[in-house]
C-alpha cells in the first residue's frame, strides 16, 4: 500500500514538471528592424529604427567631410557660400562667406599735379592714389626767350619757369628761397629750415648772399588760394631791403588783387596820414626751390618793436580784431561781442588778460552809457580817425566782420588805440558814392561826436592826402611792376578778383583802382559828416 502511494506521487510530481516545463509557451527576444536609407543631422549619420522602438539607431557615426567647395561666391555686394559633403550619406554642410573687401580699380594712366604723379582711383572711392610719387625732373630746356621747360620721367608731365634773365630785367629784387632737401611748404604751424639770398636790387646795399631761415604758410582765406603767401623768421635780426633790423617778413601773394597794388596803396594814405605806425614793403620777384612763383610784396609782420608797433611788451597790448578768433589768448567784449585776440602773447598771463577784459568792457560801457564823457578818456581819437579814412577810401569791408583789424591798449592810460592798417586783398576798389564801414566797430559812436567828426574832416583836407598824390603813386608802382606782372600771369594765368569789377588786363585793374579811390576821396571831402 505504502508503495502504490509512492509510485502515484512520483507520476504526480512528474506530471506536474512536466505541465509547467513541457506545455508552457516559449518567450522569444526583439529583433529591431531598420532603414535601408541613412539618416543625419548636422554631426552623425545613422540607419534609423522602422519598428516601433524609433528611438534605435544602428551605425550611428560622425560625417566623413570632405574638402569644402565654393556654392557661390562673395563679391563686394553680396555674400558667399561653400559647403562640404560626407562622402557616407552625402549630408552636405554650408557655411556663409563674408563679403569681398573692396579692391579699389585704378587708371592705367597717370595723373598729376604740380608736385607728384599716381594713378587715380576709378571705382567710387576717387580720393584714393596709387603709386603716389614725386615728379622725377630732368634739366631745365630753354622754350623761349622767356621760359624754361622740363619733363618729368615717369609722367612725362611738363613744368615751366621764368628764365632767370627775364627776372633781371624786371629791376626788381629777386628773392631766391631754397628749403632742405627742397621740401614742399604744406603748414601754416610747421616752420621748415631755409636758405634765402636777395640778388638784383638796384640798391646793391639790398643784396645779399644765402643765409638761414625758417619759412611756413600764413594767411586765412588767402592761404586757400593757388598762390600762397608765406611767413619768414630768419636767424637773426637783419634789414631787408633798407627796411630796419628785425627777424620776422612776409611774403603777401596779392593772389586776390589783380592790380597788385591795393595793400600797397593803402599804406601810402596811411603814411600820407601819418599814422604812429605804417607796415614797410617792397614789390619783389620770388623763385622757391629753383621755380619762379611769381611777384610778391615782401614786407614787415607786425610785430611790437620800436620799429613797428612802439609799445610796452610786457605791459601793453597788441590787439587783431578778427572773427576768425584763432589765438591762444582771446575773449569777446560784454556788449559789442567784438573778438578781441592778444598778438603779443609771449608774457601773457590769464591775470592780465582778465584785467584786459575788465578794461575793454568799462571802456564800451561807458563809449554806449547815457552818462557824458570824453571820447579821448578811452580812444586815441586822431588814430581812430585816421584808420578810419583809409579804410574808408579802399572801401574795405573786412571792418564790418571784423577781420584783419589792428590796434593796441595802454594798460597804463587805459587808452585803445587804431592802427595799423592791414590787408586790403579784399577790398571793395569801388567808386560807390556812400558810406561802407561809418557803422563798424565803434565807429557808430564815434561819428555822434563832433570832435571826432571834426577831425576826421581835418585829415580829409590835409594837403598830403589829394587825389593827384595817391594817382602819382599808383602811376610809379604800375610802372615798377607791370613787366613782373606780365611774368606772373604766365605762371598762374587769368583768374577774377572776389569783389568789384572784373577786366581783362593788369592795365584795366589798376586804371579802375584809380578811378575808383578818386571817386572815393572826393565823395569824403565833399560830405558832411
Amino acid at each position: 500500500m505504502y508503495s502504490l502511494k509512492k509510485k502515484i506521487g512520483f507520476i504526480t510530481t512528474v506530471g506536474l514538471i512536466f505541465l509547467i516545463f513541457g506545455c508552457a509557451p516559449q518567450v522569444h527576444e526583439h529583433t529591431h528592424k531598420f532603414s535601408d536609407k541613412l539618416t543625419y543631422d548636422e554631426t552623425n549619420h545613422w540607419y534609423a529604427a522602422t519598428c516601433e522602438h524609433t528611438e534605435e539607431k544602428k551605425d550611428i557615426a560622425e560625417h566623413t567631410f570632405g574638402e569644402w567647395e565654393i556654392a557661390k561666391e562673395a563679391t563686394e555686394e553680396s555674400e558667399g557660400s561653400k559647403k562640404q559633403v560626407c562622402s557616407v550619406c552625402k549630408y552636405e554642410k554650408t557655411e556663409t562667406i563674408d563679403k569681398l573687401e573692396h579692391a579699389h580699380k585704378f587708371s592705367d594712366e597717370l595723373t598729376y599735379d604740380e608736385t607728384n604723379h599716381w594713378y587715380a582711383a576709378t571705382c567710387e572711392h576717387t580720393e584714393e592714389k596709387k603709386n603716389l610719387a614725386e615728379h622725377t625732373f630732368g634739366e631745365w630746356e630753354i622754350k623761349d626767350e622767356i621760359t624754361l621747360n622740363r619733363v618729368c620721367a615717369e609722367c612725362n608731365c611738363k613744368e615751366e619757369s621764368i628764365n632767370i634773365e627775364s627776372l633781371k630785367a624786371t629791376n626788381l629784387p629777386i628773392v631766391e628761397i631754397n628749403t632742405v632737401d627742397n621740401i614742399a611748404i604744406t603748414s601754416k604751424e610747421d616752420w621748415l629750415e631755409a636758405k634765402m639770398e636777395i640778388s638784383n636790387a638796384l640798391e646793391e646795399s639790398w643784396n645779399f648772399e644765402a643765409i638761414d631761415i625758417e619759412i611756413r604758410g600764413r594767411g586765412n582765406s588767402t592761404w586757400g588760394q593757388p598762390k600762397k603767401p608765406y611767413a619768414i623768421k630768419l636767424g637773426k635780426k637783419q634789414e631787408i631791403c633798407g627796411m630796419p633790423k628785425h627777424k620776422r617778413w612776409v611774403l603777401i601773394a596779392n593772389y586776390l588783387d589783380n592790380s597788385f597794388m591795393k595793400n600797397s596803396v593803402a599804406f601810402y594814405i596811411s603814411e600820407q596820414l601819418g599814422m604812429d605806425y605804417t607796415v614797410r614793403g617792397e614789390f619783389v620777384n620770388v623763385v622757391l626751390n629753383g621755380k619762379y612763383i611769381g611777384l610778391y610784396w615782401l614786407g614787415e609782420q607786425i610785430k611790437v618793436d620800436e620799429s613797428r608797433v612802439n609799445i610796452d611788451e610786457a605791459e601793453d597790448f597788441l590787439i587783431e580784431m578778427d572773427v576768425y578768433f584763432d589765438e591762444t589768448w582771446r575773449f569777446k567784449s560784454e556788449l559789442k561781442n567784438l573778438p578781441y585776440m592778444i598778438k603779443n602773447d609771449d608774457e601773457m598771463t590769464q591775470e592780465k588778460l582778465d584785467l584786459l577784459i575788465q578794461d575793454i568792457n568799462k571802456l564800451e560801457n561807458a563809449l554806449y552809457g547815457e552818462d557824458i564823457i570824453n571820447l579821448q578818456d578811452y580812444l586815441d581819437i586822431e588814430s581812430f580817425a585816421k584808420f578810419y579814412i583809409v579804410n574808408e577810401i579802399m572801401a574795405n569791408g573786412e571792418l564790418n566782420h571784423p577781420k584783419s583789424s589792428y590796434f593796441t591798449f595802454d594798460s597804463e592810460t587805459k587808452i585803445l588805440s587804431a592802427g595799423p592798417v592791414w590787408d586790403f586783398d579784399w577790398a571793395g576798389a569801388t567808386s560807390s558814392a556812400s558810406f561802407i564801414i561809418k557803422n563798424s566797430i565803434y565807429y557808430d559812436r564815434l561819428f555822434k561826436d563832433e570832435d571826432f567828426c571834426a577831425t576826421v574832416e581835418e585829415l580829409l583836407d590835409s594837403e598830403n592826402l589829394t587825389q593827384s598824390k595817391i594817382e602819382n603813386k599808383i602811376e610809379e608802382m604800375r610802372n615798377q611792376i607791370s613787366s613782373s606782372v606780365a611774368l606772373d600771369n604766365l605762371i598762374w594765368g587769368k583768374h577774377n578778383n572776389p569783389v568789384g569789377n572784373q577786366f581783362d588786363t593788369f592795365d584795366e585793374y589798376v586804371d579802375n583802382l584809380t578811378q575808383c579811390i578818386g571817386t572815393r576821396i572826393n565823395y569824403l571831402k565833399n560830405i558832411d559828416f
